[in-house]
């Protein structure tokens, strides 16, 4: 939601500046390139978020071994 909300509110402020300030197209352009930079680095965040969380869920659900390659004596996998 957030990711959506950036960008409308950046283009809105842009465009409420341009009618005070009497400055089309200037304040429109800036305020959508802020609100996109400020949705890519919210998708950003969320996305390193969501990796964290995916890497420190524990072992694999479906019992397949990590990628790592390492085993114990026994030859099964960590």
């Amino acid at each position: 939601m957030e990711a959506v909300v950036a960008p409308i509110i950046a283009v809105g402020i842009g465009y409420w500046a341009d009618t005070r300030l009497d400055s089309s197209p200037w304040g429109l352009g800036i305020g959508a390139v802020v609100g996109f930079g400020a949705m890519v680095l919210r998708l950003v965040r969320l996305g390193r978020e969501m990796g964290l969380t995916a890497s420190d869920s524990g072992p694999d659900p479906a019992g397949r071994p990590d990628e790592s390659g390492d085993e114990d004596d026994a030859g099964t996998p960590r």
